[in-house]
Order: C-alpha cells, then structure tokens, then sequence
C-alpha cells in the first residue's frame, strides 16, 4: 500500500492509504505504534507473518525488495 497523493502525484493526504492499483485500502492492521512518519508520505507498508503477528509496519527495509501484500477475494460460503 502507499499514501495516495492530493494531486495523484505530489503530496500526501495523511492516514489515507491506497493499494497499487489505485483502489482505496479499507483494511489496517497496524502493529501498535505504527504507522510512523506519516507527515513524510512514506510510500511502503512490510507485514510480516513471523514477527508482530501480521501486523503492519512502515518505513523500515525502505531500501530492500520485498514481497508483496495481496488483497484476496474469498467466495462466500453458507454452512
């Protein structure tokens, strides 16, 4: 995810966050304290299944490539 832009290229609209398509993140699962910098427009989210319990954080590895954070659409099923 990223901040999304108040002109779609410059700036930042803070606590607003988008996924690489474009479409609006209505999902968080921040880990406690995080996210940092948020005046910075910092651009990269990490989550990580072995530390925090898959919660989030951002701006560190801001330098290393890294995986990414899918959204999924699970089919719906009636038990």
């Amino acid at each position: 995810m990223e901040y999304t832009g108040d002109d779609g290229e410059s700036g930042c609209n803070p606590g607003t966050w988008i996924w690489s398509n474009g479409d609006n993140s209505n999902y968080t699962n921040w880990a406690s304290g995080y996210p940092q910098d948020t005046e910075g427009c910092t651009e990269a989210v990490i989550a990580t299944l072995s530390a925090n319990n898959g919660q989030w954080q951002n701006n560190i590895w801001a330098d290393s490539e890294a995986c990414f954070i899918c959204q999924v659409y699970l089919p719906m099923r009636i038990v």
